[in-house]
């Protein structure tokens, strides 16, 4: 792909995984149950969005995925790449020379960048997903954990607190179809 020309993938991921250290440890019983209420909390977060507002998301049901940071970095890398795609072709066709220095340099930026958000997130709506994982919504165990932990926060209010959030952009973007392709077609 063209994507894969415009800039060194894996040397992003190894930096941005370097950048965004594993954070918290989370127990593996720990990591079990905030699978389990991010499984329950998703649903319960888009019925309460759609009873509030009346928009509902047609095709494939909201659910969660628990990830690690270098997860996250891996599963946005991966959307930058299907996204960054058509502008790609275009600028690999306007400047052909220097390719390996401009990879390089190109994974290195997107490597430190997801890296330092890494560190940060608690949770995604990925808009650009392929058709296939519609209603996969990402949330970074690590760091909401550590949240909960250094605010002394109640773990499932704190859970569902984030699982609005994220279902909010989810049934927003699936109650105006158009969006998608609009912010798209911006690339």
């Amino acid at each position: 792909s063209a994507a894969a020309r415009l800039a060194d993938w894996d040397t992003a991921h190894q930096l941005g995984r370097r950048i965004a250290g594993p954070g918290v440890s989370v127990p593996a019983v720990q990591r079990a149950r905030m699978r389990e209420d991010f499984g329950e909390l998703v649903p319960l977060a888009e019925s309460l969005i759609s009873d509030r507002t009346g928009m509902v998301v047609a095709g494939f049901r909201s659910r969660a995925w628990v990830m690690a940071r270098s997860e996250w970095i891996r599963a946005n890398l991966t959307g930058m790449q299907r996204l960054l795609e058509p502008l790609a072709e275009r600028v690999l066709t306007a400047k052909p020379g220097r390719a390996e220095i401009r990879r390089k340099a190109m994974g290195a930026q997107a490597g430190a960048l997801f890296g330092y958000v890494a560190r940060r997130v608690l949770g995604q709506y990925d808009v650009f997903l392929p058709p296939d994982d519609e209603g996969l919504l990402y949330f970074v165990g690590p760091n909401v954990a550590e949240v909960e932990q250094r605010f002394a926060l109640p773990s499932r209010d704190f859970r569902l607190w984030v699982a609005i959030h994220e279902v909010t952009h989810r049934v927003q973007f699936g109650a105006a179809p158009w969006l998608r392709g609009h912010l798209r077609g911006l690339v």
